[in-house]
């Protein structure tokens, strides 16, 4: 009797996940339901983080952009902010 192999192991688990990568893209691809409703789903996940974006205040806006070394996103808040003032 022969023994499995940790590659041989490995790789069923790869081909598995690519033929079930393969079935949910086939499903998504075909049925319009299933795209709308997860249009949906990304659309409310974005509406949503876009407001707790929005509701942050400028002290949290400079912690991030200081922590993540990125002037623009002080820039891109400051927009925001004069968009909802205009």
């Amino acid at each position: 009797m022969r023994r499995t192999t940790a590659k041989e192991i490995a790789v069923f688990a790869m081909t598995a996940l690519v033929v079930a990568g393969a079935a949910a893209a086939t499903v998504v691809a075909c049925d319009q339901e299933v795209r709308d409703s997860l249009k949906s789903l990304f659309s409310m996940a974005r509406g949503e983080s876009k407001t707790v974006a929005d509701a942050l205040t400028e002290d949290m806006m400079l912690k991030k952009a200081r922590l993540r070394n990125d002037p623009s996103i002080n820039q891109s808040w400051t927009e925001s902010q004069w968009e909802t003032i205009s």
